[in-house]
């Protein structure tokens, strides 16, 4: 992997370790008109297809 997208990425993992995604404003639900779906969700929902 490149040493700028691997850059990223860590920096990505350590804002999540803080907590910066932990939160959301309105904006999201407000473009799609609907509740927005959180990752874990998702990801629980393909995890458990068998």
């Amino acid at each position: 992997m490149p040493a700028d997208r691997a850059d990223m990425l860590l920096g990505m993992f350590h804002a999540a370790r803080r907590g910066e995604f932990s939160t959301t404003g309105p904006d999201l639900e407000d473009l799609l008109r609907r509740p927005a779906t959180p990752v874990r969700s998702v990801l629980e929902g393909h995890i458990a297809r068998p």
